[in-house]
């Protein structure tokens, strides 16, 4: 029987990644399996029309951080309540991370 221990889902928090999260949980309650959420971050801010306006890189990138994380926490606790464990990562380049961290931890279905 195929068995599946952990599942990767990469976010972007739109309807559609939200679509994959709840097939991902779907068969994490099925198989019994941990569900890895992960988002990868925009490294660099769309500039300002404003030429008055500056926002520093590392000031975007800690705002978008706790951004981020607060939405990854809303989003499994309810899923904690209901017995599932989960984990989130938060990262760069969205191909190459996505499938770095996967193979990093074995996962055998990435649901996107």
């Amino acid at each position: 029987m195929f068995s599946v221990k952990k599942i990767l889902c990469p976010t972007d928090f739109s309807d559609g990644s939200f679509a994959a999260i709840s097939q991902a949980i779907d068969l994490a309650l099925l198989f019994g399996a941990e569900v890895y959420i992960i988002n990868v971050m925009q490294v660099q801010p769309v500039l300002p029309t404003d030429s008055i306006f500056a926002f520093e890189s590392p000031e975007y990138e800690r705002c978008l951080r706790l951004t981020i994380d607060e939405h990854l926490s809303e989003l499994t606790k309810p899923l904690a309540a209901r017995g599932l464990r989960t984990r989130t990562v938060v990262g760069y380049m969205a191909t190459r991370r996505t499938r770095s961290y996967a193979s990093l931890n074995r996962s055998r279905l990435i649901s996107s």
